[in-house]
């Protein structure tokens, strides 16, 4: 599966592009990586309950494993979040009901499809998602909330040590410089690559503009950009500020999504995110067994 995304659910309520009539806040840019961190987590704790996205669109494509590309252009989507980690993203038929979900809850996490040639549910739990005893779909929940700017800014990723903020050469008008996130890891014997970086905004209110994530090796594994940042709609007092429009490519899968949100505001109710009750198709689990490693045979491509 194979995704790109434009749809920046990093908070925002202006479509990327569009002029918000909103009074712009005015933030402080980072002067080091712990507020640059900060700057990220603390936009995302002003999420305090569950919100959605209704009127979303999404374009989603995947390469199968004949590279047949496949998957669906401009269709209506929706998505439901609530802190930290319950998601339930819909993309629905032009028709109307719901033709394929990426969901996730405090314990499981899952993706299905029903179309007439492909009715599958893979599922998965957290537990062995992060003992690394999981097979890898083109379309990872825990990447895809990453890629969503729903999960909090790590303050060093696993094995590696704290970031550093790094100025790039050059700047943008009414900006101040380029400023770029890095975190780093190590590798088995002990020397250290570039894991993650996450590219900030110039401008207020200087949150992410892309968030890279690579291997040992330096190959992308994921790549994110994101736009259209605006306070989410109908708050009050200083709100959270999500991203309208985003972009993931997945390239070792050839996945890509698109996701363009519309209006991005508080739920009333809380967000209930469950797998299918009643499943007619195919079921495929997606944690291994103790003592299996992960490896190009745990990847999982759809057909």
């Amino acid at each position: 599966m194979k995704f790109r995304i434009v749809a920046c659910l990093a908070l925002t309520s202006t479509l990327a592009g569009c002029q918000s009539t909103t009074p712009r806040a005015r933030f402080q840019a980072p002067a080091d990586a712990r507020a640059a961190v900060a700057r990220v987590n603390g936009n995302l704790r002003k999420i305090d309950g569950p919100i959605q996205a209704r009127d979303a669109i999404a374009t989603f494509r995947y390469s199968n494993s004949t590279g047949q590309r496949i998957g669906f252009v401009a269709y209506p989507a929706a998505i439901q979040f609530q802190p930290p980690q319950t998601l339930i993203f819909e993309i629905r038929s032009p028709l109307g009901p719901p033709i394929a979900e990426v969901g996730s809850n405090d314990t499981e996490y899952w993706v299905w499809t029903d179309v007439p040639d492909l009715r599958k549910l893979w599922i998965g739990t957290w537990s062995a998602q992060r003992g690394g005893r999981a097979k890898t779909l083109p379309l990872p929940p825990d990447q895809l909330l990453d890629a969503l700017l729903l999960r909090e800014m790590p303050v060093q990723v696993e094995g590696g040590i704290p970031p550093v903020l790094v100025e790039e050469s050059g700047g943008v008008m009414g900006g101040g410089p380029r400023k770029r996130l890095v975190y780093q890891a190590m590798d088995p014997r002990g020397w250290p690559y570039v894991a993650r970086e996450a590219r900030l905004s110039p401008k207020s209110p200087y949150l992410p503009e892309e968030l890279i994530e690579y291997d040992r090796n330096g190959e992308v594994v994921m790549r994110a950009q994101f736009s259209g940042y605006a306070p989410l709609d109908g708050a009050s007092g200083d709100p959270a500020w999500i991203c309208r429009s985003l972009v993931v490519e997945w390239p070792r899968d050839k996945a890509e999504l698109r996701l363009d949100l519309g209006t991005v505001k508080l739920r009333k109710r809380e967000v209930i995110a469950e797998t299918p009750q009643r499943w007619g198709g195919e079921i495929e689990p997606l944690d291994l067994p103790v003592g299996i490693e992960p490896d190009r045979e745990s990847r999982v491509t759809p057909q």
